[in-house]
């Protein structure tokens, strides 16, 4: 409501344009920025996720009850975790509004944060790099559905602009497909993928097969 009603600060609905310094102005120098800032918001996060702080917010989430009751105060570590999120998304968004060069009330509204949401569950949301996977395969999938607005192909009858917009139901199917046959997400679909191929390699080799369980050994 505030965003909205506060015309004089937020734009309101006409949103607020956002310019960007002159040495990032054209978009090949703003995305090695971008690209720059990612890396190390990444690899902070690895840091924090394998720090003794983030390990005992992994014992929270697999039970925080049994976290409390060998001695985590689940409730600071809850409250961290809350604040390093915010934090972190806020650095998003900085780094979004440039990139559109505009800002609106709509990144408030629940259907975006619905898209992290999805391109999280999409990678894996177990695994750590999982949201990463998903959020290129999101936005590559979007782009190249948008792009079928203009085109004049017709595919089965349908002519492919009719679909350009309808983007969100291609990303809500693959949803559910991921939901229903793969909740680990694209990432679990890998991992199965390699504990397949490394089953065939023991069945066609044995040999190979001992020497991988003696250097896992």
């Amino acid at each position: 409501v505030v965003a909205i009603k506060w015309t004089e600060f937020t734009g309101g609905d006409n949103g607020l344009p956002v310019g960007r310094p002159q040495a990032l102005a054209a978009p090949e120098n703003y995305a090695v920025f971008a690209l720059a800032v990612v890396t190390v918001a990444v690899l902070a996060l690895y840091r924090i996720v394998h720090s003794p702080a983030g390990r005992a917010v992994q014992a929270i989430r697999q039970n925080e009850r049994r976290a409390r009751q060998i001695g985590y105060d689940t409730t600071v570590y809850r409250a961290l975790t809350f604040t390093l999120s915010g934090a972190f998304s806020g650095l998003a968004g900085a780094l979004y509004s440039p990139f559109i060069q505009f800002v609106s009330p709509d990144v408030l509204f629940w259907t975006f944060s619905g898209q992290v949401i999805i391109m999280t569950i999409i990678g894996g949301a177990a695994a750590f790099y999982g949201p990463i996977v998903g959020a290129v395969l999101f936005v590559v999938v979007r782009d190249f559905i948008s792009s079928w607005s203009a085109s004049k192909a017709v595919f089965a009858g349908v002519q492919l602009s009719s679909l350009g917009e309808h983007w969100p139901l291609f990303m809500g199917l693959m949803f559910f497909l991921i939901i229903v046959f793969e909740p680990a997400g694209l990432v679990g679909i890998f991992a199965r993928f390699r504990r397949r191929r490394a089953a065939q390699r023991r069945t066609i080799d044995p040999h190979a097969a001992a020497k991988t369980d003696v250097h896992n050994s």
